[in-house]
């Protein structure tokens, strides 16, 4: 759950799993704006400074802990390209739906924000950084397996799979519907053709809802 390594000792996991659950039940009962450093470790137990050798700030803590830290793995290979991208999106819908994300995802990302480039760069280049690793991976199989004919951009599949779960989560404050996943993943791999589809052929070497080769 860290956003970089750390030297000397051990990490104690009886240590990482007592600032989890402080966390959690800080931000539960504090919000994130009320919720501070000094607090979660006070409720855990461990002094600021185990916290802050594993977490350079209250931003990096609650991301980690409320969204994901940079143990995250792409999924399995599914067989295809669209099952895998379905994957991603599915956790990236429990991520951002699960109730604590819903309380304090909105005062975490303002302090990313406004917290000054070193806090922005700091988060593109570990959390963006690792969810760009497994898209990659997950592109790179599509490639392989003979799914794609090109390498769409990551950066704009990276948006196009983000975008619509905060958008409608966290600044429309709606629900999203059981077909949900199954659309936007439609949605995806046709825009997804259509772009590629103006510097070549095209990426698919099938059909992206019917599977049949394309000719």
């Amino acid at each position: 759950m860290q956003p970089q390594p750390t030297k000397g000792r051990p990490r104690s996991p009886r240590v990482d799993e007592a600032v989890r659950r402080a966390t959690l039940e800080v931000l539960a009962t504090q919000g994130y704006v009320r919720t501070t450093v000094e607090e979660i470790a006070r409720q855990a137990g461990v002094s600021k400074a185990a916290i802050y050798r594993r977490w350079p700030a209250k931003a990096d803590v609650v991301f980690a802990h409320v969204v994901h830290d940079l143990e995250i793995t792409a999924p399995p290979d599914s067989g295809s390209f669209r099952g895998d991208l379905t994957a991603i999106l599915r956790r990236l819908v429990a991520e951002l739906t699960a109730p604590i994300a819903r309380r304090v995802l909105a005062g975490l990302m303002a302090d990313i924000s406004s917290g000054g480039e070193e806090l922005r760069e700091r988060f593109r280049q570990t959390y963006l950084a690792r969810q760009r690793e497994c898209l990659n991976e997950v592109i790179d199989r599509g490639l392989a397996r003979g799914d794609l004919f090109s390498r769409p951009d990551p950066a704009l599949v990276h948006a196009l799979l983000l975008g619509p779960v905060y958008a409608i989560v966290h600044i429309y404050h709606d629900d999203l519907s059981p077909a949900f996943v199954d659309d936007l993943a439609d949605v995806l791999m046709h825009g997804l053709s259509a772009t590629a589809g103006r510097r070549s052929a095209g990426p698919w070497s099938t059909d992206p809802r019917s599977g049949e080769a394309v000719r």
